[in-house]
């Protein structure tokens, strides 16, 4: 199945790829409470297979703009850098034995195609590859073994994420990384 949250006058709704097009779930199975991809992971297979059905049906198709942030309001996004040599190497910066960790503010998440706003304070784009694991269970010290139940979607460019932490100042020194800091998704129009 593929999930997508889709902007809507009722605000960011879940919606399937059916057939042709695209389904709003709470609308279609009348749970409101599934038109949030939040709530379908914390419900878990009882929620999928409530979806499921939906993919036969015919939907609505959807422009790109339409395309809200896969998780809108994500409670946390923990994000690791320098993590594989060759990165670090590129760079101009020592192998870490362990990766940077960071944070980013849920406001920093974009829809898939949206454009990017290069901040004031920044010079240019860093551009790098997002990997984005969205984790639909809880859970301490899992083992191996437990977390393929755990993940419920790995994929490349799951998030996309404003311009904060994957732009770079370029001061004096040469280009200072702006660690667990990030830009606001702009609003109302004014990208400062």
């Amino acid at each position: 199945m593929r999930l997508a949250t889709i902007a809507t006058p009722a605000g960011p709704r879940l919606h399937v790829r059916a057939r042709s097009g695209y389904v709003d779930v709470a609308e279609a199975t009348g749970d409101p409470r599934l038109s949030s991809l939040q709530y379908v992971l914390e419900a878990g297979l009882a929620a999928m297979d409530a979806i499921r059905p939906l993919t036969d049906r015919d939907g609505r198709e959807v422009g790109e703009a339409e395309f809200a942030p896969a998780v809108p309001a994500p409670p946390r996004i923990l994000c690791l850098g320098l993590n594989y040599s060759e990165h670090a190497l590129e760079g101009g910066r020592e192998v870490p034995t362990w990766p940077d960790a960071f944070v980013r503010g849920a406001d920093s998440v974009l829809p898939p195609y949206a454009d990017l706003i290069k901040p004031a304070l920044t010079e240019r784009f860093d551009y790098e590859a997002e990997l984005g694991v969205v984790i639909g269970a809880g859970g301490r010290y899992i083992t191996r073994g437990q977390g393929p139940r755990r993940h419920r979607r790995l994929r490349r460019g799951q998030r996309r994420f404003g311009p904060g932490l994957a732009a770079r100042r370029d001061p004096v020194d040469g280009g200072q990384e702006l660690r667990g800091q990030h830009a606001d998704r702009p609003r109302g129009g004014h990208h400062g």
